[in-house]
């Protein structure tokens, strides 16, 4: 499935300056993998360890909180849009 993500201006920065970069997945974790594998500087602030998320990053799949969808183990449809954020900033 490919989708697109959505990211916060400060994960932006570390994607060459990219706002929206579309990915493949078939879940949100695997999504959020192949994110990090083609922008490795976005590996820190993703993930924590090998596989565990980071909590100051909140992940939205199509404006909905994934914690309320199974996490990141949502299942992704093509052309659905993540929104990454990270829960320290303001609005």
């Amino acid at each position: 499935m490919t989708v697109r993500v959505a990211l916060a201006p400060a994960l932006g920065e570390r994607a060459g300056g990219r706002s929206t970069i579309e990915v493949e997945g078939v879940t949100v974790s695997e999504a959020l993998l192949h994110l990090t594998e083609r922008f490795p500087e976005l590996d820190a602030l993703v993930w924590r360890g090998a596989d565990e998320f980071n909590p100051f990053l909140v992940v939205f799949l199509n404006d909905q909180d994934v914690r309320e969808l199974g996490g990141l183990r949502a299942p992704l449809r093509d052309g659905d849009e993540l929104a990454l954020v990270s829960a320290l900033e303001g609005g």
